[in-house]
């Protein structure tokens, strides 16, 4: 299942690429925007913007500023291979008790966002991949990826789902 999952997940990030003017752009593009790499590029802040406070908020354990990115029309998808929820569409109020006892029984000691995709969000969800080191109550550690998606109402950007993936 976990396989399938990161085949499904390359697999999308090669469909849903952007393709500029150039074949080498298109093809480092399709593999997604690095961290190292986003300097070097010219794209717009929205999307990076509500990943910058996806990776602040996750790192602070603020479960309020993390909830505060999650659209209160919208449901989310959750799904945790361990240390969160098994996987469902919430609401906002549901998602913020999920969230907060996310934080309460794993404690992060790393969330970094590795990789980007869709970034210039002509119709396509942006996207990013990225490194989760966390802890679970009985001292145990683990390490895994997270996947989050963004969706756009309006002018703003909300989570739409946060998926993990083991390493």
């Amino acid at each position: 299942m976990r396989a399938a999952l990161l085949v499904l997940i390359i697999c999308l990030g090669g469909a849903l690429g952007v393709a500029p003017a150039g074949a080498d752009d298109a093809r480092s593009l399709e593999r997604g925007v690095s961290r190292q790499e986003l300097s070097d590029r010219d794209l717009p802040p929205g999307p990076l913007a509500t990943f910058a406070r996806i990776e602040a908020a996750w790192a602070q354990a603020d479960v309020d500023a993390l909830v505060d990115l999650l659209d209160p029309d919208e449901k989310v998808r959750l799904s945790f291979t361990r240390g969160g929820p098994r996987g469902g569409y919430f609401n906002r109020d549901q998602a913020y008790f999920l969230l907060k006892d996310m934080f309460t029984f794993a404690q992060t000691d790393r969330f970094e966002f590795e990789k980007y995709w869709n970034l210039d969000s002509e119709g396509r969800s942006p996207y990013a991949v990225a490194v989760r080191e966390f802890r679970l109550n009985d001292g145990a550690a683990h390490e895994d990826r997270v996947y989050l998606s963004l969706r756009r109402r309006n002018d703003t950007w909300w989570i739409g789902e946060i998926r993990t993936i083991d390493r």
